[in-house]
């Protein structure tokens, strides 16, 4: 009774500082591995996400394999324990079984608002928050800092047209024309000759190299904000269940952004269910665009950014396979169950 108080207690504290325990780890998990989670709460991810402890980890190699003492060595080896003797034994000693790692925690980011009805300037906020998001990031790309009236790096198209010569500009797609497309950003439009090549889709923000010819912009080079090479592949001990299954991260919210694991060992998640089935094509224009195709939704919290960028997308979708896109994974499936050490993903 006493333990069942002091499991109950450690609950309620941890729901106070917004750590949500899955009913399996509730019931497997002591009151002292609960007191512990509560304590990472200060070294785990920001204020303002909601924190779900989906697993515990394996106990340590000291509660499953314990020395044996000189009197028993002379009767022989002794089987390992597994890990229900080794809570058998935590029990029936009163011994305390420490975690041997930080257990694997979803940080769910908070659900932007509904969309309901949208004013004019609802929607034209919309697509300058998308315009000012994804130009920061090019602006990077370009070697430049957000520009306070213009740069070196990049300049508005008004700048540019009025200079000549040759530079960068950023802006987003109006349309397409017959031999490229019309870039707009707030100063002007100017429009783009990009040859032969696949033109950018409206709406799209990319940065454009080129040098202006009859108040036109030939262009050199047209970059989409894109991920940064990855320094490394980040790797988190356990697995990720993904639709089904015990501790699984469900779609709770369409998109739904999410941390796994505890500081400093994180891996974020981008989870989306598209309208339609993607092909790996599609998703790594996804990745490079640095937006998913959603309705202009009220600001500040903006779920079509992918920015930081994902270590995992999952695209929750009939249609499975996986693929990656320099250091993200890309799972497109209902339900998977993914390797966070290996990346290796199995359908379910």
């Amino acid at each position: 009774m006493g333990e069942l108080l002091e499991k109950e207690a450690a609950l309620k504290a941890l729901a106070a500082a917004g750590i949500l325990v899955s009913p399996a780890v509730a019931a497997a998990a002591t009151p002292g591995q609960l007191a512990q989670l509560l304590r990472s709460r200060a070294a785990g991810p920001s204020k303002g996400l909601r924190l779900v402890v989906t697993e515990l980890p394996e106990p340590p190699a000291s509660a499953l394999e314990q020395p044996q003492p000189a009197a028993e060595a002379a009767r022989g080896p002794r089987a390992p324990m597994d890990r229900a003797d080794a809570a058998q034994r935590s029990e029936e000693t009163g011994e305390e079984q420490g975690l041997a790692a930080a257990p694997l925690v979803l940080a769910i980011e908070p659900a932007p608002p509904p969309l309901g009805q949208l004013s004019v300037a609802d929607v034209a906020a919309a697509y300058q928050r998308k315009f000012e998001r994804l130009r920061d990031l090019l602006l990077r790309r370009v070697n430049s800092e957000p520009p306070a009236g213009g740069s070196a790096g990049a300049v508005s198209i008004r700048t540019a047209l009025a200079a000549g010569g040759e530079g960068w500009c950023i802006g987003m797609v109006r349309s397409r024309t017959a031999d490229g497309f019309v870039l707009e950003d707030p100063t002007g439009a100017v429009e783009i000759v990009s040859g032969p090549s696949e033109p950018p889709e409206p709406d799209d923000v990319v940065a454009v190299q080129g040098s202006v010819r009859d108040q036109r912009l030939v262009a050199t080079e047209v970059l989409h904000p894109d991920l940064p090479l990855p320094k490394a592949v980040p790797a988190l001990a356990g697995t990720l269940q993904l639709g089904a299954g015990t501790g699984a991260l469900l779609l709770q919210q369409n998109p739904l952004h999410a941390l796994v694991g505890s500081d400093p060992g994180q891996l974020r998640i981008a989870a989306w269910h598209p309208p339609a089935p993607l092909d790996q094509r599609a998703a790594i224009a996804l990745l490079q665009k640095r937006w998913l195709p959603l309705p202009p939704r009220p600001g500040p919290v903006e779920p079509a950014l992918l920015d930081p960028a994902p270590d995992i997308l999952w695209l929750a979708q009939a249609t499975a396979w996986a693929a990656a896109y320099k250091a993200v994974t890309i799972v497109a499936a209902e339900r998977a169950r993914v390797d966070l050490e290996t990346r290796e993903v199995a359908f379910q």
